[in-house]
């Protein structure tokens, strides 16, 4: 199957101050971590041994980052089964967050004392269970990253509004018009 999509890059920076105010409620996105497979299962997700308005506060600016993944016309038109909606998320979605983590990683180096934060939930370990579900520490603490939906911010609206660009979900073996990865770095 051919992918044929192309990518922009979203950019916004807001105060931690303002985006706490705006954009971040504990409360309903744990009830949304609850729901998740991964709660609880791994290092990335709620819940945490750590004070989350603390850990934001911690920094004072945030630099929100999102790539809207735009797939070609043709590929919206089509009805794909679930093991090709599976592929064209591996070799689409998959491939831009391992990219941008990539590029956060790099913009750590260049501010002292930043984090980044991932879109969405930790794969470092890829098909390997995350070492949390034995009860063992990080195998790679050097790199898991939380998002910004499992520290209570609000992804959605944090799109629209900070970056001009709306989510978009998927219909029965239907692609989006874009996916949208919001990443960050805490500085």
């Amino acid at each position: 199957m051919e992918l044929k999509y192309q990518t922009t890059i979203h950019r916004q920076s807001i105060s931690v101050e303002q985006y706490i105010e705006d954009y971040v409620n504990i409360p309903t996105f744990l009830e949304c971590c609850k729901a998740c497979q991964n709660y609880e299962k791994r290092w990335s997700c709620p819940p945490f041994d750590f004070d989350v308005i603390e850990y934001w506060k911690a920094h004072e600016t945030l630099d929100v980052i999102g790539v809207k993944i735009i797939f070609d016309e043709s590929m919206r038109q089509k009805t794909y089964t679930e093991e090709e909606i599976n592929q064209i998320i591996n070799d689409s979605l998959w491939k831009e967050k391992e990219k941008m983590a990539d590029y956060l990683m790099e913009e750590e180096e260049k501010y002292p004392g930043s984090v980044s934060l991932s879109a969405g939930s930790c794969l470092i370990c890829g098909d390997i269970p995350c070492s949390k579900e034995e009860g063992l520490p990080c195998r790679h603490p050097e790199k898991m990253r939380y998002s910004i939906e499992a520290l209570g911010g609000d992804v959605g609206r944090t799109g629209s509004k900070l970056l001009g660009v709306d989510l978009e979900w998927m219909e029965e073996g239907k692609l989006p018009h874009h996916f949208l990865l919001v990443g960050g770095l805490l500085k």
